[in-house]
């Protein structure tokens, strides 16, 4: 099977190798752009029309917000243009009810921009002026997306609680498919809680509501919910009764997405019970109601689940085939967690058939995605606490609603501005905030404005950091790709390029957190979040995922002590695996080829200390009193001509001592370092 020589590493999925230069584009694509809907021209047309009409001023400002409400996910910057134009109209015009849906058109579309924290005081602008002229369809409509947005940054409870209040208000109003959808909303949200006996009451609100108003295909939507539900229990004859009648009632309706979610989850209750025929026949039946252009997340983990049942009967034919299928759809539409559990499914296929170096390439970049999960979650965690805290103390009070084109204009420019020019001025504003931090002791009253700048420098900072990376990613990855497929299609001279290039990329990475590291440090409120840590854990993880870096020189990597019980320390955890990383990496540099470096715990009186000794050069006594300088060249190199920015190891000391710990080193030249780390245990 070819399939992860197309597919490994960073997701490059090649469909062959000689086409690298249009996977390349493909990948910057998927890095760089968002998902745009298509716009309805038909509609645009007549509301053109009928602006360009004699129609009064008040129908113009609701024209001009529909239209917005158009153009917000294909082009969103002439959305806001046109949604300025409806509120400036509504103004004039003293037209409150189109002030407010301008204003709720502009909130939709900041978060279409990506600008969530500008968000809710629109909607509660909006709802403020709703309220003022008693407009319940706009009042319920406004909770609606406003619920949608928390549930978008993870506030749960708030998305529940204007949930309600949107469908109290539109149980009272017209029947709307919205009623149905919120209901179904707030099941899900409880369900995905594990508040199952919660989710129930609130799909059956639903079931009643849609059999009331004779709405079969939500009937069928909402049964299939409650299998889900029952299934979730454990109540497995209840959920497969629900599934047969939501498939019943889906055929007879002819809606194909739903009778291939029925068929989907069917699967998986059989697969529950053990009885894989019929978890493949069914599996296999909803693919036949897929569009062939569809890529939506299910039809990638019908793909993954049909592979897992083949894997598990041995049957490595059927199983290439379709992890061939999910690896080609993630290609157009790439999810993190359907990648991790490909990576899985292709290191069970590759140990299946022998191929162990496969298999480790897939280990290797399940550990990269789980990072990158992890990151990203911990990322939405901390913005939906913030966001919590601004809305609390915005509810209250909302300030008056004026925004200028102008700024308007600036916002769009500083959202499309390139990568190499956000590292530039990351770059420049880090100069200028540490040449105004020297100055600063001598110049108390700019103090204010520099905080200021050191906060959009960690704004800045942090935007470079995590746009540059998928990118130097997907560029080592294919590197790889190109040398493990190309050993004996590739010249010596284009290997020693591709290495080449491969260096430069470590090297970016190595400057990029080191840079990230330095800012973190220099930040006085920077916030050590200490917990109870097994030191050990970290160590052992991290001897495997350096395996490969020490392998391309022939160093062996040996880890001792570790496998015993030590006490836990209290330190911040993501500190603990920099310091680590950057000692192991800095003794793999230093090292010969050939050569060893261990890696040892050890409880020493009411400390726990960490050794880090490795076969280089030794370090002299002079060089030894500047060691955790910043930017100290030695006059030892790395062996393999390595890069060395002179930051690591200050970043080690200041790390260290943040935790309550302490650094140091003992060396003599010729015989090699060991640096110690040692923390009080707690």
């Amino acid at each position: 099977m070819v399939a992860l020589r197309k597919y490994q590493s960073g997701w490059l999925y090649l469909k062959l190798v000689k086409r690298q230069i249009a996977f390349l584009l493909s990948a910057f694509i998927l890095s760089a752009t968002t998902h745009v809907k298509a716009i309805d021209k038909y509609a645009v047309q007549n509301l053109l029309l009928k602006i360009s009409s004699n129609e009064p001023d008040t129908q113009k400002s609701l024209d001009y917000g529909n239209l917005a409400r158009h153009y917000k996910f294909s082009y969103p910057d002439s959305a806001l243009y046109f949604a300025n134009i409806a509120y400036k109209i509504a103004l004039k015009n003293k037209f409150i009810s189109g002030e407010a849906y301008a204003i709720k058109y502009m909130g939709e579309i900041y978060l279409e921009m990506n600008y969530p924290d500008t968000v809710p005081s629109f909607y509660y602008k909006a709802i403020q002026l709703f309220e003022s002229i008693h407009n319940s369809l706009g009042i319920a409509e406004t909770y609606f997306v406003l619920g949608s947005f928390h549930y978008q940054q993870g506030n749960y409870n708030e998305c529940i609680d204007l949930y309600n209040k949107s469908v109290t208000i539109y149980l009272k109003l017209s029947p709307t498919r919205r009623i149905h959808y919120i209901l179904n909303e707030l099941g899900s949200l409880c369900y995905y809680q594990g508040l199952y006996k919660e989710a129930e009451k609130y799909y059956a609100r639903a079931l009643a509501y849609d059999i009331r108003e004779k709405d079969t295909a939500m009937v069928a939507t909402t049964l299939n919910n409650i299998a889900l539900n029952f299934e979730k229990q454990g109540q497995n004859e209840k959920a497969y009764t629900y599934y047969k009648l939501a498939y019943k009632i889906g055929k007879i309706t002819h809606f194909n997405d739903l009778i291939t979610s029925v068929l989907a989850n069917i699967g998986k209750l059989h697969i529950n019970t053990r009885n894989y025929p019929m978890a493949e026949a069914a599996l296999i039946k909803s693919l036949q109601y897929f569009d062939s252009s569809n890529t939506s997340y299910e039809r990638i983990e019908i793909y993954e689940v049909l592979t897992d049942i083949y894997l598990k009967n041995k049957n490595l034919t059927k199983a290439s085939s379709y992890l061939d299928s999910a690896a080609a759809v993630l290609l157009i539409n790439p999810l993190p967690d359907l990648k991790k559990k490909l990576m899985s499914l292709y290191a069970n296929y590759f140990e299946q058939k022998g191929d162990l170096f496969h298999a480790l390439l897939c280990e290797k970049e399940i550990v990269t995605i789980t990072d990158s999960i992890e990151k990203i979650n911990k990322s939405k965690m901390v913005k939906a606490t913030e966001l919590r805290s601004i809305l609390k103390s915005r509810e209250s009070e909302i300030k008056k609603l004026s925004i200028t084109n102008q700024e308007q204009q600036e916002q769009l420019k500083q959202g499309k501005v390139s990568l190499i020019f956000l590292l530039i001025m990351a770059l420049g504003i880090t100069a200028i905030t540490i040449i105004l931090y020297v100055s600063y002791r001598s110049k108390s009253q700019i103090n204010k404005k520099l905080e200021e700048l050191n906060k959009e420098r960690n704004t800045l900072m942090g935007m470079v950091y995590h746009d540059l990376k998928a990118p130097l990613a997907s560029i080592h990855s294919l590197s790889e790709l190109i040398e493990s497929d190309g050993l004996n299609k590739l010249s010596e001279e284009q290997l020693v390029y591709n290495q080449y290039i491969r260096q430069i990329v470590d090297n970016s990475f190595e400057m990029i957190n080191n840079v990230m590291d330095l800012s973190r440090v220099y930040d006085k409120n920077i916030q050590v979040n200490k917990t109870k840590v097994n030191l050990a854990v970290i160590i052992k993880t991290l001897i495997q995922s350096h395996r490969f870096q020490a392998a391309k020189k022939g160093i062996t990597l040996i880890g001792e002590n570790i496998d015993q019980n030590f006490e836990f320390i209290l330190a911040d955890q993501m500190h603990l695996k920099r310091i680590a990383e950057n000692l192991i990496s800095n003794a793999i540099k230093f090292s010969p080829p050939n050569g060893k470096v261990i890696i040892s715990l050890h409880r020493i009186r009411d400390s726990l200390e960490l050794h880090v000794k490795d076969d280089g050069p030794g370090i002299s006594k002079t060089d030894q009193l500047n060691l955790f300088k910043k930017y100290q060249r030695l006059s030892a190199s790395p062996t393999a001509n390595e890069s060395s920015n002179g930051l690591g190891l200050y970043i080690v000391k200041k790390l260290t001592e943040l935790n309550g710990g302490k650094v140091w080193c003992e060396s003599e030249p010729l015989s090699g370092a060991t640096f110690k780390v040692s923390f009080p245990i707690n």
